[in-house]
């Protein structure tokens, strides 16, 4: 880990918030959000956000972690947040993070979401799948979980940009650019927001 990526995560983990980056509100009620959220903390289920809307079974493929492991996977997630930005931007690229109470000790999820192009061109409709937790496992994250098996959705939530909380919290980055820039472009972000 560069100097700049433990700079980066000590300001976006730092309890004062200094990068001023959003962090989970209430679901609102009758939203995809209070759905999804629903879906976790009352059904014990996991969600997997993606622009395409008619998958039966989600299959194990190569892709790497949070911590850039390589593996063979499906990925999930317990933050309906989380996977509503993966469902609602269009897989141009992405930098985000998205830290939970439970490894942080903050009370609420804390974010910050980009993508490689500008944030106006990105949005698309998606949907967030509702995974069965059973062949699930913690990765290397507690927001990113992983099923070595393949997996069939119980059900799916529909989403768009207006859905999603932070669609204004979006910004661009380049890639490749070096980590001391996107460090500065989300200390930029976090002083305009």
């Amino acid at each position: 880990m560069t100097l700049a990526d433990r700079l980066t995560h000590r300001l976006v983990v730092h309890r004062l918030n200094p990068l001023r980056l959003p962090e989970a509100p209430d679901p609102a009620p009758g939203s995809a959000h209070e759905r999804l959220d629903r879906a976790v903390r009352v059904g014990g289920m996991l969600l997997h956000g993606t622009n395409a809307t008619d998958i039966r079974r989600f299959e194990p493929r190569e892709q790497t972690t949070a911590h850039d492991r390589p593996v063979r996977a499906v990925f999930a997630t317990p933050d309906p947040i989380w996977a509503m930005f993966f469902a609602v931007t269009r897989a141009v690229g992405r930098w985000n993070a998205c830290l939970r109470p439970e490894e942080s000790g903050l009370p609420r999820s804390r974010y910050f979401f980009a993508v490689r192009e500008e944030p106006a061109r990105a949005w698309a409709d998606g949907a967030v799948y509702v995974l069965p937790r059973d062949t699930f496992a913690p990765s290397d994250i507690a927001a990113e979980w992983i099923s070595a098996e393949p997996v069939e959705p119980v059900g799916l939530v529909n989403v768009g940009r207006d859905d999603f909380p932070f669609a204004d919290r979006v910004f661009r980055f380049e890639h490749p650019e070096s980590d001391w820039t996107r460090l500065g472009r989300l200390v930029w972000h976090g002083i305009r927001a």
